[in-house]
């Protein structure tokens, strides 16, 4: 198999590809990033982390985020149950696949980490999670997590490298009822800021509605999604806190 960043949709959003070596393949609904990694023969090794790339600017004028995972997989980042994802029967809803990207930012002490409150309009619950976002046309990873950190939080990054690719699918409904199934995958960063200051919402109207500096002890850091926590401690090893 030779490298294509062949476009499957040449009208659908812009896929993302996992490389490994001369092997390139778009990720497709509800496959798991690092379980299609290992399937092109991925060496595992603790603590790999795919190095984030771009491909070859495409038929529609776009060019492709890449996960190059030339340097191998980390088989915790597997998924859970390891499956690639789910089965999905006829007249099953609209599929939906959004690629984000999220960060654990610290500040200078390392003691205390960013979290962001989301509104389920759905279910009218609120839930914790970093902050973060979808990646929007044309932006790198990095991109788009400084311009959602400081949408979310008011801050800027200070530095930031990858962590993790975290990948969930899932049937359920939308914020206006509809009903969908839904694939999301996101670059996981730890990141530091200069400086700290009350935390600030600058996308008024989106999913976020606060924002704050909390303990690294906080519960709610892992309260929501349980995964935060591995990301905590990964993170926390990186950054030398």
């Amino acid at each position: 198999m030779t490298q294509s960043y062949h476009r499957p949709d040449p009208t659908g959003p812009i896929p993302l590809f996992v490389r490994v070596g001369e092997h390139v393949l778009a990720l497709g609904h509800g496959v798991d990033p690092t379980w299609l990694a290992r399937e092109l023969g991925a060496t595992a090794r603790e603590g790999a982390v795919p190095v984030v790339d771009h491909g070859p600017v495409d038929e529609a004028g776009d060019r492709p985020l890449v996960l190059d995972y030339g340097d191998g997989y980390d088989p915790a980042d597997l998924p859970r149950p390891a499956a690639p994802g789910m089965v999905v029967e006829s007249g099953a809803p609209p599929r939906r696949q959004r690629v984000a990207t999220h960060a654990v930012v610290f500040d200078p002490s390392g003691e205390r980490v960013l979290l962001t409150a989301l509104w389920d309009d759905f279910t009218e619950t609120e839930f914790w999670n970093w902050p973060g976002g979808g990646v929007d046309p044309g932006e790198t990873f990095a991109e788009a997590l400084a311009r959602e950190v400081w949408e979310e939080t008011g801050h800027d990054l200070l530095e930031a490298v990858p962590l993790a690719v975290r990948s969930w699918t899932g049937t359920g409904r939308r914020s206006d009822g509809a009903e969908e199934d839904f694939h999301g995958i996101s670059l996981v960063w730890a990141g530091r800021v200069a400086t700290v200051h009350e935390p600030v919402v600058h996308d008024v109207g989106g999913s976020t509605t606060r924002a704050a500096w909390v303990p690294v002890s906080d519960p709610r850091v892992s309260a929501s999604i349980e995964r935060n926590a591995d990301d905590l401690r990964r993170a926390r090893a990186v950054m030398g806190d």
